[in-house]
């Protein structure tokens, strides 16, 4: 769900962090579909009565959704990454989100000059959280817990949700762990249209 949500909500580092191998899904699938049609009866005692003792729930067309998102992503050079290079994020920005005008802006904005783009003289080649940067960068930003309105706003690159690093003029990205967990909850709470059970 959390892979699903931030598909949806063009969360680049969540969907990059998040991304779960086509592969493997398409095996729980074809798994599921096998006990599905064991469990199906035939009883010819009058009539011809047909028993589905299982039935697909939500949670199935979930994993179907996951499925497909995945393997279009990796048929486009995407796979799961726990240190995401900017320019992949910009890749698939370009790829993925260029015609969805708010979403394509939000990531522009927080990848750019006003935002990474712009702290990267001051990163080194280890991960330090966001906010320490533009903190050393503009002397005031402190770590105030994370709010779900500017999750969202920010297209998942708040201050406190991520930490960078340069090595070999590459910027790479990765999830703060601190705030993993809220920020998980904030991507599965809000979606409405899938089941979560």
């Amino acid at each position: 769900m959390i892979f699903l949500g931030s598909f949806l909500y063009a969360l680049p580092v969540f969907v990059l962090s998040y991304i779960i191998n086509a592969s493997e899904l398409k095996e729980q699938i074809e798994k599921i579909s096998e006990e599905f049609e064991k469990n199906i009866e035939l009883n010819n005692s009058d009539k011809l009565v047909i028993s589905r003792n299982w039935e697909f729930r939500e949670n199935f067309a979930n994993l179907i959704k996951a499925y497909l998102v995945s393997s279009i992503l990796e048929k486009f050079g995407f796979n799961g990454l726990d240190d995401i290079p900017l320019s992949k994020i910009k890749e698939l920005k370009q790829k993925f989100y260029k015609k969805f005008p708010v979403e394509s802006n939000r990531i522009d904005v927080e990848i750019g000059d006003r935002g990474i783009e712009g702290v990267k003289e001051y990163l080194t080649n280890e991960f330090r959280p966001y906010f320490e940067i533009v903190r050393e960068k503009e002397k005031e930003k402190e770590d105030r817990g994370l709010d779900k309105r500017v999750f969202f706003a920010h297209a998942g690159f708040p201050y406190n949700v991520i930490e960078l690093k340069r090595e070999n003029n590459e910027i790479y990205i990765r999830i703060y762990n601190k705030n993993r967990e809220d920020a998980e909850n904030y991507i599965i709470n809000s979606l409405t249209q899938f089941e979560r059970s």
